[in-house]
């Protein structure tokens, strides 16, 4: 674990506010370095950190090393590789002095944690959650490395997440749709949980005023680093066959397949909260992500705080970011022809293109915004640290 020593209270953050106490709240945050998982986590280091009664210590769980000793391992499945990997990074829960709440986004790993060292210490637990496993497994070959295994170790993995999740002092969930899985799948009670989702920083993902210039070309972009996943090769084909000769677009992908041609830009070295990307969404005009299978978007959530409107899909939690004709178009997954029509709506009308997004960047200031979201979250810490 590292510890925040020295926390910046001079930035446009430092407005976090704080009940006086006799000394800082002692939040250890158990991360998992995955996607927009880890995202989310340093959205919300990045807040905590500012908060003059918090002393954070940080658990960065990485599920694998490529120069690891465990990766070595040939004579495991990889599966299992990532799973010892996974378990061995919790272990400095047991040596450092317990702190008065945790924050994890990671359930299964911190699961013997919580049946043994939290409960003999009286350390709550509070875990982050954009699905379950259940839900990672209703969409098929597209989590499928996440829910590998036969049936009974299925069952297995299941039964040590449901415990998990129940010995939890507080589930916080990203959406509805993932809190109606914790309850009927899981057996986590309502009153343990808590709707609150991920954010931004809407101030650094604002449009800088008199920043937009008009292309000739209108700029579509595609932020998904799981390509096939989130639809891209979809949208690569349908922007080939029938945009090619009035749009640009862009990739952010880490893809290593795809290739750039005339007309389309390969992003692969971007970072998340990266300035570079930043700019790439200050100067498109829309972004397009056909998503097969999504818990949440944290992509459409910075396109809609950079005032930009979203093409994308109503699968998993997304139908509660995105108001279909308002702040963006849903189409169904897999569908290139209402994905090219949804394109196509946007690209002949300025206007509507420039109402989506405003009215997509103040439903980002009033409901994603990272600033007043993780202060919700950082007094719901509290409030669970003075109950121990």
């Amino acid at each position: 674990m590292i510890r925040n020593t020295a926390p910046d209270t001079t930035g446009p953050d430092a407005k976090v506010a704080a009940p006086p106490s006799e000394r800082p709240l002692r939040l250890g945050m158990v991360a998992w370095m995955v996607a927009g998982i880890r995202t989310h986590y340093e959205n919300v280091a990045r807040v905590a950190g500012t908060a003059p009664d918090v002393a954070l210590t940080q658990l960065e769980i990485q599920p694998w090393h490529d120069d690891g000793q465990i990766e070595k391992l040939a004579f495991l499945p990889k599966r299992i590789r990532g799973s010892l990997r996974t378990y061995l990074s919790t272990v400095p829960l047991y040596r450092q002095p317990p702190p008065d709440v945790i924050w994890t986004q990671a359930v299964t790993p911190i699961t013997p944690y919580l049946a043994t060292r939290a409960r003999r210490q009286h350390v709550p637990v509070v875990v982050d959650a954009d699905s379950t496993p259940h839900l990672l497994a209703s969409f098929g070959e597209y989590y499928a490395e996440q829910v590998a295994g036969p049936p009974v170790k299925r069952r297995m993995v299941d039964a040590l997440f449901g415990a998990g999740a129940r010995r939890c002092v507080r589930v916080v969930c990203w959406s509805e749709w993932a809190a109606q899985s914790f309850v009927e799948m899981y057996g986590v009670r309502r009153e343990q949980i808590r709707i609150l989702p991920p954010g931004v920083d809407v101030a650094a993902w604002e449009r800088p005023v008199g920043e937009f210039v008009e292309h000739e070309r209108i700029q579509l972009l595609f932020v998904g680093g799981d390509f096939v996943r989130k639809g891209g090769d979809l949208l690569l084909d349908v922007w080939r066959r029938h945009f090619r000769e009035r749009c640009d677009l862009h990739l952010v992908t880490r893809e290593p397949s795809i290739a750039a041609e005339p007309g389309v830009y390969i992003h692969a070295d971007l970072v998340p909260n990266d300035p570079r990307l930043v700019r790439l969404y200050h100067t498109s005009d829309a972004l397009v992500l056909p998503t097969r299978s999504d818990c949440f978007s944290l992509a459409s959530i910075e396109a809609m705080a950079a005032g930009l409107p979203v093409i994308t899909t109503p699968v998993g939690g997304i139908p509660e970011i995105i108001t279909d004709g308002v702040t963006g178009l849903l189409v169904r997954p897999n569908d290139g022809e209402k994905l090219r029509g949804a394109i196509e709506a946007l690209v002949a009308d300025p206007e509507r293109r420039e109402r989506m997004g405003m009215a997509g960047r103040l439903v980002a200031v009033e409901r994603f915004n990272a600033q007043r979201n993780v202060a919700q979250l950082l007094n719901l810490l509290r409030e669970v640290a003075q109950r121990r």
